[in-house]
């Protein structure tokens, strides 16, 4: 079996807002697990196939009225192609749901091999994308066998109304409808696969996700109000190793340095460095062009160094 291709996203945050992201992130692939279990340990398909079995023998069962003698041949002919149409369709589903069973299976299989202590999850997230793929298809073939049972209704209408069954009709459209709410739901199911989230403290602002493509990035960012679409174009493995690599701002910064105010309502205010907490990552400074000493504690992530200046004072 060939590895999953993987790339790495930078999703731009609200500077310290990174861990809400991400764990925000992992909350959606956490629920979108949720839903896959809710769809796989569902009874509606059995019961929907349990009513389309019964109806199939209501139909076998179905004698032509005396007024339609002369054309009863024919009805029993259209009869018989529905009903043997219909059992392929509920052999088809059948086969569907058998599927399913065999899913949840794997799924408590995995489940009861999972020697992790610690985990968000008792099923490993490596099995999880055998799970969601094998899901996506069956989802995909349920879809298929609803939409040809809904073909073949619309040819029914007419016999039923032939001979007077209105009934019947009312029955199958019933069965039809439970078939496809159910179907609607598990096809709307899209499990992003995300293998990894890293928050780096030394590049705050950014949440790095290492995903499939950028379709399974864009599931999980898209609308969320601290972070922003990162860029379709994966980011190099050289990148990467500049942001490991970077000092962290507390380290750049030296007492006598001239910074200037990115983030918050002194933003474009530049003032020299007095202290340095490397510790809290904050500094101190005293606001440039101010008529009398304004000292400002603030975090490294707030200031831009613009220009390095020793002194004497430094440590």
């Amino acid at each position: 079996m060939t590895e999953p291709k993987k790339n790495v996203y930078a999703i731009r945050t609200q500077v310290r807002k990174e861990y809400d992201v991400a764990r925000d992130i992992l909350n959606k692939i956490l629920g979108v697990r949720e839903s896959i279990r809710r769809v796989v340990s569902s009874t509606t398909l059995d019961d929907a196939i349990s009513e389309l079995r019964e109806f199939i023998s209501s139909l076998e069962n179905i004698e032509i009225p005396p007024e339609k003698e002369f054309i009863k041949k024919i009805l029993e002919r259209r009869l018989k192609n529905y009903v043997i149409s219909m059992k392929r369709i509920l052999e088809d589903l059948e086969g569907v749901s058998s599927r399913f069973k065999s899913l949840r299976g794997k799924m408590q299989e995995y489940a009861s091999k999972n020697d992790l202590v610690v985990s968000f999850d008792e099923v490993p997230g490596e099995n999880w994308e055998k799970i969601a793929d094998e899901f996506r298809l069956i989802a995909a073939d349920l879809q298929s066998h609803v939409e040809a049972f809904a073909e073949l209704l619309e040819n029914v209408k007419s016999f039923f109304y032939d001979i007077n069954r209105s009934d019947l009709d009312v029955q199958s459209k019933n069965i039809l409808e439970k078939l496809t709410g159910f179907s609607v739901s598990a096809s709307k199911i899209w499990y992003p696969k995300i293998y990894s989230i890293m928050v780096y403290e030394g590049f705050p602002g950014y949440v790095f996700v290492e995903a499939e493509s950028y379709t399974d990035v864009e599931k999980v960012v898209i609308g969320h109000k601290y972070a922003r679409l990162p860029s379709p174009k994966p980011t190099t493995a050289d990148e990467m190793m500049k942001v490991f690599k970077r000092k962290p701002k507390a380290e750049l910064i030296q007492i006598g340095a001239i910074v200037e105010i990115i983030k918050g309502p002194l933003v474009g205010l530049r003032g020299r460095v007095t202290r340095v907490d490397r510790k809290k990552k904050e500094v101190t400074i005293e606001i440039l062009d101010s008529n009398y000493p304004l000292p400002l504690t603030i975090k490294t992530y707030y200031v831009r160094l613009v220009k390095q200046e020793e002194t004497e004072g430094e440590s």
